[in-house]
């Protein structure tokens, strides 16, 4: 009887047992129990820094690596902000969205121009009658005729030139016997400053050195080519008398050309000495002359919008069919030039992910799970495929490139429903603030701003690294220099406003709870750096860098959404969530 009574009881007991344990079975997988004995069923996993990425099993961030925090049925969840577009799977392929990652490149483009030939002016010369007389002969016959240098172009009587040849011919003569030191001595003088006249009336050295061995029959006096060049112009005729000053003959040397193009404005900050042009004649078919650009000119023109640049090309003597020489390109012959353009080691995207219509550029990033973000962004030079992007972007993000114009549609219906964005009092308002001017300061003024901005970087970066202990190191020694602040800026000085302002949330004072520690100082810490910013360019705020936290309100109860900070060097370290979230943030430009 009793082993009866023992196998009933034990029987109980095994039931009892296998029902508690269906029953919590039952309950796991309903849903998941909360603080006051419920349970309730978990809609979905987020990511309360990055609330985009959102899972239906428990897990990590993929972004931060922070633990998913459950979202149960009849929550919200954390908001996506406003500039964030989400789309379905579907969605994203039926408009076909496509991204690719932003990348460091070279940046090309072609650029085509027209222009004209001049001959170098640099090589050109006016040859000038230095003395009147008559010419005797003429050796230059027509424009466009090509003339070595010391070529004879013609011959000139002057009584007046033939004077002064003999004058230094009879001071040529060796001196006589018994001549005195003194009159050798003059004799020298007298036919230095005779030398010196034949130069002042246009003979060149050479001629002179040769009049020993001029015969005394000859009474003219040879006009030479200075250089190798073509005869721009001959004024010049057999028989006619000329004055001393008048032009004979204009030579230039085409044997480099001066290749200029108007670029326009919007171009010219591609164009650069040494950039290369491939330059076509009409007059040449089929051939392509590749040289450097060697000059930019400084000026633009205001008519057209444009400046000058120049590209010099060699320009070869070759025969004509009459026998004559001529150079291959002729003077002033129209051209056209295809410009080789190209930026280095630049950041672009390709021109389909910059949307346009908007006031401002701005392209959107692929997030991950079909989130993307609004993303304004600073263009650089344009070129044939892609852009650059000089602020907004950084090197791996993810653009769109097809899709981005219905996105942005998307986006735009989004804002209209969530409405202009409330901002606290206390937060600086990071995306419409206007620089203060740099302010003259005595030294006493610096040395209270920089203690202020020493104190509040080591406040910082011990909430940053967990340490309360900084935190408590530095916060009296604000809140005292804070006290005294009335008594070194006058009541009517332009940052007093900011002073006060600061003065007024830095009621900061030692704790032993960090997160008491963090509440305390940010609003001593965003009311700082709303004074940095505006004074970034005047000492000492010129050394800080100010960051953003787009999430303290998570951190602290009654927090502003949004947390600013300075810190004299980087990399970003969050004071308000620690090692939890250190390197949350982004810095903010003034």
């Amino acid at each position: 009887m009793k082993a009866k009574w023992i196998f009933i009881v034990v029987a109980l007991l095994i039931a009892a047992g296998y029902a508690g344990w269906r029953a919590g079975k039952s309950g796991l997988g309903a849903g998941t129990a909360n603080n006051d004995g419920g349970s309730r069923k978990v809609a979905f996993y987020q990511s309360p820094m990055h609330p985009w990425i959102k899972s239906e099993e428990p897990g990590n961030c993929t972004i931060c690596g922070m633990a998913l925090t459950p979202v149960y049925e009849g929550q919200k969840g954390f908001e996506v902000a406003s500039d964030v577009v989400t789309l379905s799977r579907n969605t994203i392929n039926v408009i076909h969205v496509a991204t690719v990652p932003v990348t460091r490149t070279n940046l090309t483009r072609g650029l085509a121009a027209v222009g004209s030939a001049e001959n170098d002016e640099r090589q050109r010369r006016v040859i000038s009658a230095y003395v009147e007389g008559r010419i005797d002969e003429l050796r230059v016959t027509f424009p466009g005729q090509v003339v070595k240098q010391g070529e004879l172009l013609a011959r000139l009587y002057s009584p007046a030139l033939l004077t002064a040849e003999r004058e230094y011919l009879s001071l040529l003569d060796a001196p006589g016997e018994g001549e005195s030191r003194g009159l050798t001595e003059d004799r020298t003088r007298l036919r230095e400053a005779a030398e010196q006249r034949l130069r002042r009336l246009g003979m060149s050295p050479e001629q002179i050195a040769a009049l020993g061995s001029k015969a005394t029959t000859n009474s003219v006096t040879d006009i030479h080519a200075p250089f190798t060049g073509t005869v721009l112009e001959r004024m010049a005729y057999e028989g006619q008398y000329v004055a001393a000053g008048e032009k004979l003959f204009t030579i230039g040397d085409y044997s480099r050309l001066w290749f200029q193009f108007d670029i326009y404005e919007r171009d010219l900050a591609w164009i650069k000495p040494g950039t290369i042009a491939r330059i076509t004649t009409s007059s040449n078919p089929g051939k392509v002359y590749e040289a450097p650009v060697s000059f930019v000119e400084p000026s633009i023109n205001p008519e057209t919008r444009s400046a000058r640049v120049r590209v010099e090309v060699e320009n070869p003597l070759i025969g004509a069919p009459n026998g004559e020489l001529r150079h291959e390109l002729f003077n002033r012959v129209y051209a056209e030039a295809a410009f080789i353009l190209s930026v280095s080691n630049v950041l672009a995207v390709p021109r389909t992910a910059v949307v346009s219509a908007r006031a401002e550029p701005l392209v959107y990033v692929d997030l991950g799970g079909g989130n993307y973000q609004q993303r304004k962004v600073q263009l650089g030079f344009r070129g044939e495929e892609l852009v650059e992007i000089v602020e907004g972007l950084e090197e791996g993000e993810k653009v769109v490139t097809t899709g981005s114009m219905l996105i942005d549609s998307q986006a735009q219906l989004n804002q209209q429903a969530v409405g202009p964005e409330e901002t606290s009092a206390a937060t600086p308002q990071a995306d419409a603030r206007t620089k203060g001017p740099p302010i003259n300061l005595t030294a006493e003024q610096t040395t209270f701003l920089r203690e202020i901005v020493d104190g509040a970087a080591k406040a910082a970066d011990g909430l940053a690294a967990d340490r309360v202990t900084e935190f408590n190191s530095a916060a009296p020694q604000l809140a005292e220099r804070l006290a005294h602040a009335e008594h070194i800026f006058p009541a009517e000085h332009a940052w007093m406003g900011g002073l006060k302002k600061l003065g007024g949330a830095g009621k900061l004072k030692p704790t032993n709870d960090l997160r008491e520690a963090r509440a305390q100082f940010i609003a001593f810490s965003n009311a700082l750096s709303e004074l940095a910013l505006h004074a970034h360019d005047s000492e000492p705020f010129k050394a800080t860098h100010v960051y953003k936290c787009p999430m303290t309100d998570r951190s602290m109860a009654g927090a502003p959404k949004n947390g600013f900070w300075i810190q004299l060097s980087g990399p970003v370290r969050n004071p308000f969530f620690g090692a939890e979230m250190l390197d949350c943030g982004a810095e903010v430009k003034p």
